[in-house]
């Protein structure tokens, strides 16, 4: 019974763990080919490994995000 108890808290708090490195944040500005911002466009960085998408950001009028 107490087994139960003990390794269900441990998967619990390893659980947490394992959220809180999956963090990122990504910036900058979107420019076309002329160089000019490119106003409302969707980011979506995905991770190459695990073939997910990790974040995503929509771009200002200015052509900047931030994630």
């Amino acid at each position: 019974m107490h087994y139960k108890i003990i390794l269900n808290l441990i998967l619990i708090l390893t659980a947490g763990f394992s959220l809180q490195a999956q963090t990122i944040t990504i910036k900058g500005k979107v420019l076309d080919s002329l160089q000019q911002p490119l106003q409302y466009a969707n980011l979506l960085a995905v991770s190459v490994s695990e073939v997910c998408a990790v974040t995503f950001a929509i771009a200002n009028q200015e052509g900047n995000y931030k994630s």
